[in-house]
This record gives C-alpha cells, structure tokens and sequence, in this order.
C-alpha cells in the first residue's frame, strides 16, 4: 500500500496544477464521498431538466459540449487520484518521509566538527540551503495556524514545541550567519573557527540557538508514537509528569533566588580570604574562587544535585611569622551568631528543597503517573485521534515545503469562485426579474380573490343581518304573547280572589251563628246541671 504513496505524491503537484487552472479546482477541496453525493443530486437535477424541458435555476442547462462533461461526471484517473489524495494514511506516511528528510539534512548541517567556515564561494553548502528552506517553511506554517487558530494553538504542547524548535533554528541561522559575515571580512583569506572566538560571540550564540533547536527537532519524533498502543500511554504520563515539574520548578526557583540572596549578603566579605589573610575565612572553594554572587548562585544549584557535603564552615586563622612568609592554621570552624546563622540558613535551604521539595514531587508524579495510567485507554485514544485529525484538512496533503501547492489551489478556487459569482449575479438578475413578475401576478391575484372574498363576505353579513332581524321580531311577539296571557292570568286570579272573599264572607256568617248556638247550647246545659242537682238533693231529703 505505501509503496504507491511517493509516486502518488510526485504526480499530485501537475494534478492539483491542472484541476486548478483547466477544472474546478476542487479535488483537494471536496473529499471522494462529498462529490460522489454531488454527482448525484447532478445526476437527479439533470434527469429532472430532461423530463420537464426547463433550465435548472442554480447550475443552468446542462451543454453536450465535450469540455463541460467533467461538470456531472470525472474520469477514472482523476476518480483515483481523488481517492489517493485524501487518504489520511498516505499524508500520514509522506509526513513522516519529509520529517526523516529534514533530519538527515539538519545533521548535515552540523555535522562538521570543528564548524570551520573557508573565506571563499563555498560559505553556503546546498544542504545548509534546502535545511533552512524546511525551517523557514515549517515555522511560516505555525505562524499561519497561529492567525488561523488564534489563541487555540498555544492549548497543545506539541505546536509550542514546533513553535520553539523552528524560532530557535531560524533565530540561531541567522545570528550565525551575521558572526561568519563579520569574521569573514574581517580576516582575509583565513579560516573561521568559532572555537577562537568568546561565549558572548554572534557565532557561539547562533550556534548554541541552533544546537538547541536541533535538540528538539529530533526529541519531536516521538510524537509518532502515541500512534503506538503501548508506548502512546507512556508518552502521555511523561508528559503530564512533566508538567508537574514544572510547577515545583517554579517554588524551587523562588526558594533558590531568596536563599541565594540572603547567603550571599552573609559571606560576600569571605571571598577574598585566599587573597588576603582576614581572621576568618570560609572553607567553600565554589564562593572563594568565583567572586560576586555567582558563586553563591553555583553553589546553591548545584549542591542540590550532586549532593556533596556542604563547607560552608567559617574557619578562623591563625598567621605566624616565618622568614618573611605567612602560614595558615586552620582551627575548628566558628560558632559565632551571623557564622552560625549562614550554616543555618544553607541547612534550611537542604532542607527545603531535597527532603520536603523533592519528595513533595515524586509524590506529585506518582498520583498523576496513577491517575494517567488508570484511563490510559481513553487517553491514548484521545491523543492519538487529535494528532490524526490533523491529517484529515485539505492543506495536509502537501506537507512543508510543498504547502505552497495548496495555496495556489486556494488562490485559483477563490478566483473561480468570483467569477462563479460573478455569472450568478447576472442569472440571479434574471431569476430576480423572473421573481418579481411572478410576485406581481401573485398579488393580482390575491386582490382578486380577496375582493371576491370581501364581496361574498358582505353577502353573509346581509343575510346574518336579515336573520337577526327575523329572530328579534319573533322575539318581540313572543314577548307581547306573554304579557297577554298575563293579563288574562291576572284577571282569572283577581275574581278567583273575589270569589274567595265572599266564601270567606259566608263562612264568617255562619261562624257566628255556630258560637250563638254553642253559647245557647252551654246555658241549657248549666240549667240541666242545676235541675239535675236540685233533682239530687231532693231525692236525699225524702230519703
């Protein structure tokens, strides 16, 4: 399968070349499965022109012309060459062809041990040039991500590292470059060593720049293999581990700068002590033979890491005279306050930074070595689907140096596309005219049928009239109906009523003559009771 991949390659500058000035400029544009969709609804509108006999409104009538088939269908080289180009595995495979190129032309650039540069014609080599022809291209295209992406691009490690590494080559070029021009001008006819010149030269600084950048061009191929399923995991916790460091890195810089400091105020005046004979001097060769405060800084550096034991004792001298000549005796080391305190202050700083600092860091990265390990499944997976997306825009087929090809596909696309846009304006103009008598005769004909609406409206409205006028009528004689049966109803009341009284007038009457009787009757009772008493007691006298 890769065998095919470079020659592929090497044919896709004349295909990209001719797709953008004969065609449509789209193969890099528009993937295999989108323009096979785009054949098809071709295909459909074309059928449907054929059937209806009327011009398609976007893509206008499809021609016979031999010179326009590619409109609707593409030949098979270029159906092929499609496919080819936007298969991520082949961008994939010539990245990292291009990638093994540039190293091979980096390290021989620098490959010359003695960096000797002759006063001649062959100051440059044609693999200085084609080297700093990679560079200048790799870092124009992380400048462009970095316009394109804006603030994105500094989210991922690996495009600062790019970022870094193409600077740091660039920079480094040309600051050497200007030191061998001076130098070389300077002296006529000799040769150009860098090692004749200082540290603080145009050509040891270049040189060092360019040192580390080709330091982290090469430690940049192990990104391929987060591709890889077992060493991918890896990478990832060495780069979160990393990351932690650099925390702790940060409190051990201000921890070495303060301690740093206070030291140096302290034994500043014992670093003359070899010089001149003082009463004390300090037994730490770091201070006494680098002056000022780098020896302080030196010290404090690298004791953390080579672990030697501290001389940091001030030590009090005695001198005897002996034939003109002075010998030192060296007595047990000072306990007086501000000696004491410097070999105080340096237990602290020991302290501080390798038994607190440093184990607070190896258990740092145990928890996110744990953490990273116990989802390195879905890590990985992450990772390595981020770097593959990459391959998958249009400017992936043509890796650095050959960019360039992209952006005149892009150039010659945006061309078209204006004039594209151009011709559809004019048919747009004639669709708009098209529109705005359809639209006028869509309005005469809703004013007719809202006036016929209207009119019909009206009549409803008439007979509605009619009908309520009906039914109020109805009403009213329902109503009058009512009020003369209640009239009669009143009427058949009022001499039931009068009736009435004069039943109760009646009933009155013999009332009365029913309470005369009643009242005659109780008489003739009392006057029976009475007899019958009077009867009662004569029949006892007899007796």
């Amino acid at each position: 399968m890769f065998f095919l991949a470079i020659p592929l390659f090497l044919c896709y500058p004349f295909v990209v070349i001719y797709d953008s000035i004969f065609r449509d400029s789209n193969i890099l544009f528009i993937s295999p499965e989108k323009f096979k969709s785009i054949q098809k609804e071709k295909k459909r509108r074309a059928s449907k022109q054929l059937e209806d006999g009327k011009h398609l409104e976007l893509t206008g009538p499809i021609n016979k012309d031999e010179n326009e088939i590619d409109e609707l269908f593409e030949s098979k080289i270029m159906n092929f060459l499609r496919e080819r180009l936007h298969r991520p595995v082949y961008r994939m495979f010539i990245h990292g062809c291009l990638e093994i190129i540039f190293l091979i032309f980096l390290f021989l650039h620098i490959s010359d041990s003695e960096d000797v540069i002759w006063n001649g014609d062959n100051l440059h080599s044609y693999s200085d040039i084609i080297t700093y022809f990679f560079i200048a291209n790799y870092l124009f295209e992380d400048l462009v991500d970095i316009c394109r992406l804006n603030w994105t691009f500094f989210s991922s490690l690996w495009n600062m590292h790019s970022l870094v590494t193409n600077f740091l080559l660039i920079s480094g070029g040309f600051i050497a470059l200007k030191g061998f021009t001076n130098e070389r001008n300077m002296k006529h006819g000799k040769t150009v060593n860098r090692a004749d010149f200082g540290g603080s030269h145009l050509i040891n600084i270049g040189m060092t720049l360019i040192s580390v950048g080709v330091c982290m061009s090469y430690f940049g191929t192990v990104r391929w293999l987060l591709l890889h399923k077992k060493i991918g995991p890896v990478i990832i916790c060495i780069i979160r581990v990393i990351k932690d460091v650099v925390y702790v890195f940060i409190i051990f810089l201000i921890t070495y700068i303060s301690f740093s400091v206070g030291l140096w105020s302290m034994f500043k005046p014992f670093q003359n002590c070899q010089e001149k004979k003082f009463q004390y001097c300090i037994n730490e060769t770091k201070i006494t033979k680098n002056r000022g405060f780098r020896g302080v800084m030196s010290l404090m550096f690298w004791k953390v890491f080579d672990g030697d034991f501290s001389s940091m004792e001030v030590f009090e001298q005695e001198q005897e005279q002996e034939n003109s000549t002075q010998e030192t005796i060296g007595k047990e080391f000072s306990l007086e306050f501000s000696h004491v305190m410097g070999l105080t202050f340096f237990a602290l700083y020991q302290g501080l930074t390798v038994i607190l600092m440093i184990n607070i860091l190896i258990a740092m990265m145990n928890s996110t070595y744990s953490e990273v390990w116990g989802n390195s499944d879905r890590e990985w997976k992450y990772s390595k689907s981020y770097y593959q997306i990459q391959f998958l825009r249009p400017q992936a087929a043509f890796p650095p140096p050959f960019r360039w090809f992209y952006y005149f596909a892009l150039f010659m696309r945006k061309i078209k596309s204006q004039t594209a846009k151009k011709q559809f304006d004019i048919e747009l103009e004639s669709l708009s005219k098209k529109k705005q008598y359809v639209e006028l005769m869509m309005r005469l004909v809703k004013t007719k049928m809202h006036t016929d609406v209207e009119i019909s409206i009206r009549d409803d409205f008439d007979d509605l009239r009619k009908d309520i006028k009906n039914i109020i009528d109805t009403k009213d004689v329902i109503e009058s109906n009512q009020e003369a049966g209640q009239h009669f109803k009143m009427r058949v009341m009022e001499d039931k009523l009068a009736n009435m009284e004069e039943e109760n007038h009646d009933l009155k009457k013999k009332l009365q003559n029913l309470e005369q009787k009643l009242s005659s009757d109780q008489a003739m009772t009392e006057e029976l009771k009475k007899i019958k008493d009077l009867l009662l007691k004569n029949n006892s006298s007899e007796a």
